[in-house]
């Protein structure tokens, strides 16, 4: 023992050691999230937004969803004039910044502007060029031609506007074919902006828009973003680099725009936060403000709703139309519309609420929450106890959580992966040597629950673990209730389906009625093709053994009456079951090869269910009991005795019962005239059983018709002293 304890000593101290040394340099080297912590940043994340509340007040994102193109006719990407109508609504109610998630390197369509050039060109050249009036005609139609241009009309719109900031893509260079000439779409870079350091989002070709629309804009923005590898956005770039020069973001933009002294510090700020690419602290896209484009463009003048909406605020336009792309997972938020993931990063560069990994306070944070962590851990350290080791690690693990959390809240994030490395061998190391001292035990609650639990109810496999003595190996005497079921017809039915098919239904079928069995208290024995073999009252005993096995036959003819019409519905072939019961002594237990072994049950009262089972199929019954289940049912079960039975290989008969209910109901006058017409049938009074069999209440009992039947074949003929009504089973 003492040699185990010193061995102990040594591995944690080691552990300790390696953990400690492994933290200190994942603080010194850490350049970005590992993948368990961006795990543990979204979910952080995630919880403080939930707790946070609120709606992001500066912002609102206006989006072109699909009701927006159905109610305005139109497909994506929008007319130029509908941009010009849009901004010019959203203009109206006196927005900080209007800001747009996209971009227009080509002009629009020009048919219609055209057509009336064409003419006034026409009519300037022609007869009537010469005279006042058509060159007022000419005029008119130079002016209509302006009107028709939808370029110029969304140029007009944004120079009215005047905050109005345009996306500009991002492409690679294998992408550029499809693209004009990139200095005439190039947008204007940012002169103050400091490129040494940075870790700003290189673009290799940049996309921006038409010289019509780039004059006229107050501004533009890029609208590159970065996945990390998990395709989750997480970091923003505030500015994009192409070559020896940078842009700004549609956020940024926003505040070049519309607060350009703000914007100056709010880029000195955002260049000392990781390169210039935080993380943002993302909000579930429900906190904004979000507007359907067709409202805008279809309201009244002055709507209240919109001017609550839109005065005063960042708005932003994108797009969330099925099809359109333009979807980005965020943390916690899957497929949401690109345009939040720059409303958020305007946001937090308002708010300060950007988080950094790298920089100098993001470093010293990490150190001293492990200077904390350490007190913990040595506090913790000469605890031999089991529940105190596991209960001080779990709170410092919940310790070290509290202080990730404090660092998100200061816009900092804490290293992890060293420090889980730690928490995790210490707890480790410590746990598997106390956990040592009771090997034995564990061994042997294992094997038990690994010989019963694929075919056992939980509560029993509990029970033999708790009372393994229960549980004899080799096999014990037991009275219990045999259970065998059929599908009655399988071989015609499989030839009827494919083999998937089959095997789906089969499944179904067997899956209902294990449940069914498990949930009453039995056990699986075996399943042999589409028969079911079930065990009740081991290994776990019940006392109503036989009424748990009543109830579980009773159940399984009911799921499979839900099953039939399911599968009716589906256009395949109709199924039934036929089940049978038997109490009595077995033996039971696990038997086999060392190496293989099942629990199960042997003895003659086993293969007398078996036999019962098939003889369903001559009654035209579901359920048959043999005697002593029969017995024990009939006070509180719909029980009627059917006959006496001598099987095969057997020279005693025995009685046998059908079960019709789990209840006793009205049907017992007719039960009682039955066993009057049985009894009658054993004494030869064919008459009398005839009669009473012969009765409208029998015309549909397939037992009472095969009993009817057989008075008619035997009345007439000459039969031995000893006869007394017992049916021979010739087969099995």
């Amino acid at each position: 023992m003492e040699r185990l304890l010193g061995l102990e000593r040594r591995l944690l101290g080691l552990v300790f050691v390696l953990a400690v040394g492994t933290l200190c340099l994942d603080i010194g080297l850490r350049q970005d999230l590992s993948q368990l912590e961006r795990v543990l940043h979204d979910g952080t994340l995630a919880r403080r937004s939930a707790q946070a509340g609120g709606a992001a007040s500066r912002s609102t994102v206006i989006l072109v969803d699909d009701e927006t193109l159905q109610r305005l006719g139109e497909r994506w990407p929008l007319a130029r004039n509908t941009w010009a109508d849009a901004v010019e609504k959203i203009a109206n109610y006196g927005p900080t910044a209007i800001l747009i998630d996209a971009w227009f390197e080509v002009p629009a369509p020009t048919g219609p502007s055209e057509l009336a050039q064409d003419m006034a060109d026409t009519v300037r050249h022609g007869p009537l060029g010469s005279t006042a009036e058509g060159g007022a005609l000419a005029e008119d139609l130079d002016l209509l031609s302006a009107a028709l241009d939808a370029d110029q009309q969304f140029a007009r719109s944004l120079a009215q506007a005047g905050a109005v900031v345009l996306g500009f893509g991002c492409v690679r260079e294998a992408d550029t074919h499809r693209f004009g000439s990139e200095a005439s779409q190039r947008p204007q870079p940012l002169d103050e902006a400091d490129l040494s350091g940075s870790d700003y989002l290189h673009c290799p070709r940049v996309v921006g828009n038409m010289s019509t629309l780039r004059v006229s804009a107050a501004g533009e923005g890029s609208l590159a973003v970065h996945e990390d590898s998990d395709g989750v956005v997480r970091r923003y770039s505030y500015l994009t680099r192409h070559g020896d020069e940078a842009y700004s973001s549609l956020a940024l933009a926003a505040l070049q725009v519309s607060d350009p002294d703000r914007f100056r510090n709010v880029l000195d700020h955002l260049q000392q936060r990781d390169g210039g690419r935080p993380l943002l602290g993302f909000r579930p896209v429900e906190r904004f403000t979000t507007v359907r484009l067709s409202d805008v463009v279809q309201a009244q003048p002055g709507d209240p709703e919109l001017k609550k909406a839109l005065a005063g605020r960042y708005v932003f336009i994108g797009v969330s139309a099925l099809g359109t792309e333009d979807l980005v997972n965020l943390p916690g938020q899957a497929r949401v519309p690109g345009v939040f993931t720059h409303a958020s990063a305007l946001t937090d560069a308002l708010e300060d609420q950007t988080i950094s990994v790298r920089s100098v306070e993001s470093r010293a944070y990490s150190l001293g929450a492990l200077v904390l962590f350490g007190l913990v851990v040595i506090l913790t350290w000469r605890r031999s106890n089991t529940f105190h080791v596991i209960f001080h690690g779990v709170g410092a693990a919940l310790l070290w959580f509290v202080l990730v959390d404090l660092a998100m809240a200061h816009g900092l994030s804490l290293a992890v992966d060293g420090l889980l490395l730690a928490l995790s061998l210490w707890l480790l190391a410590k746990v598997l040597l106390q956990l040592a001292h009771g090997a034995m035990d564990r061994r042997r609650a294992r094997d038990i629950r690994g010989a019963f639990s694929h075919y056992v109810a939980p509560e029993v496999v509990a029970e033999l673990i708790e009372h393994p003595d229960r549980l004899q190996l080799g096999g014990e005497r037991r009275e219990i209730t045999a259970f065998f079921s059929d599908i009655a017809g399988f071989t015609s039915m499989a030839e009827q389906m494919d083999p998937q098919q089959l095997v789906s239904v089969l499944n179904q079928c067997l899956g209902r009625m294990s449940s069914i069995i498990v949930e009453e208290g039995g056990i699986i024995d075996k399943y042999i093709g589409d028969a079911i073999v079930a065990i009740f009252g081991a290994p776990q005993p019940h006392e109503d053994h036989a009424e748990r096995a009543g109830r579980a036959a009773w159940r399984c003819q009911r799921a499979m009456e839900t099953l039939r019409e399911e599968l009716v519905a589906q256009g395949l072939p109709m199924l039934s079951i036929r089940i049978g019961l038997n109490t009595g002594e077995a033996i039971v237990g696990n038997m086999g090869s060392t190496g293989r072994f099942d629990y199960t049950m042997i003895g003659d009262m086993v293969n007398l269910a078996a036999r019962l089972e098939s003889t369903n199929k001559m009654y035209g019954t579901e359920i048959l009991l043999g005697p002593e289940t029969g017995r024990r049912l009939s006070a509180h079960f719909d029980v009627r005795e059917i006959d006496a039975v001598r099987v095969k290989g057997k020279s005693q008969a025995v009685t046998v019962y059908q079960l019709l209910g789990t209840s006793v109901d009205a049907s017992q006058r007719s039960h009682e005239r039955f066993a009057e017409a049985l009894a009658a049938y054993r004494r030869r009074d064919w008459d009398r059983a005839e009669t009473i069999l012969a009765e409208p209440e029998y015309a549909d009992d397939p037992v009472a018709i095969q009993l009817r039947d057989r008075v008619r074949s035997v009345r007439d003929q000459a039969l031995p002293e000893d006869w007394n009504g017992v049916f021979e089973m010739t087969h099995k």
